[in-house]
């Protein structure tokens, strides 16, 4: 459902992994990276994903697809057209904001 891709490099938000209250570094129409020094995840894990939005919080199942001393990527997994949406939306509104970079 996600055609094109906007990445938002330095898009600081709050999350919930797992449980834990984390902050992201950069944020995507496909997943996330998120701060976390001394990451316990391992690659191909699974974890549950909670993002605010304006349009209330959005849980997700993603999967650890990159592991460094800094934190982790987290591709979101079984997107639908309805959180396809609400994440373009998340995207959009804070492209309004800050420097963003686009690809096809």
């Amino acid at each position: 459902f996600l055609t094109s891709r906007t990445y938002l490099w330095g898009c600081e938000i709050n999350i919930i992994l797992d449980g834990q209250k984390l902050q992201t570094r950069d944020v995507s129409e496909s997943g996330i990276y998120v701060n976390m020094p001394k990451c316990n995840l391992n690659i191909n894990q699974t974890v549950k994903l909670i993002i605010p939005t304006s349009e209330g919080d959005l849980q997700l199942e993603a999967g650890v697809v990159r592991v460094d001393e800094d934190g982790a990527g987290i591709a979101f997994r079984n997107v639908d057209r309805k959180v396809s949406k609400v994440i373009k939306n998340l995207c959009a509104n804070y492209e309004k904001k800050n420097q963003i970079v686009q690809t096809a």
